[in-house]
């Protein structure tokens, strides 16, 4: 049930937090923590990426894996902000969880959860951050556009 277009929905969403996550930061001098939620949407578009069949099956089963390696750009997609690495592990038939690092100015976003392969549309949290995302909590709400490409709306809570 896995496809290619399910690998770059979660990287591109994973992208596009940590975008969001760049711009408050830097628009709000350098701290994630906030009274009310701080919403952005940013591009993430997939550069490189390889699979891991550990079964020789062909298909996505339980313990393949994919890694991934996004650069993140502003929504308008004129400014590169950054660059995303992602690690996805098969765990069911349908499902995947997933770790990621977005790299951007300042420190790093860290997001992880479960991801549905045949979703176009995906959540998955905030789990924390270095520098100027320390503490940062919230998530990632990721709409697949293409293949390799995401819009990501960034909801920063804390």
């Amino acid at each position: 049930m896995f496809t290619h277009a399910w690998k770059l929905v979660l990287s591109l969403a994973l992208l596009g937090v940590a975008l969001a996550g760049a711009s408050f930061a830097f628009a709000s001098g350098g701290s994630t923590a906030s009274a009310t939620p701080q919403t952005f949407k940013v591009f993430d578009h997939t550069v490189r990426s390889h699979n891991i069949d550990v079964d020789n099956s062909h298909s996505f089963s339980i313990g393949d894996e994919f890694i991934f390696t996004d650069q993140l750009w502003n929504a308008d997609r004129t400014q590169r902000v950054g660059k995303l690495h992602g690690v996805c592990t098969v765990v069911s038939h349908t499902t995947a969880h997933c770790a990621e690092t977005a790299h951007l100015h300042g420190g790093t976003l860290e997001g992880a959860g479960d991801i549905n392969g045949d979703a176009a549309r995906v959540r998955q949290p905030i789990t924390g951050g270095t520098g100027t995302f320390i503490g940062a909590t919230g998530e990632f709400r990721i709409h697949q556009l293409s293949e390799n490409n995401s819009m990501v709306t960034v909801v920063i809570t804390g």
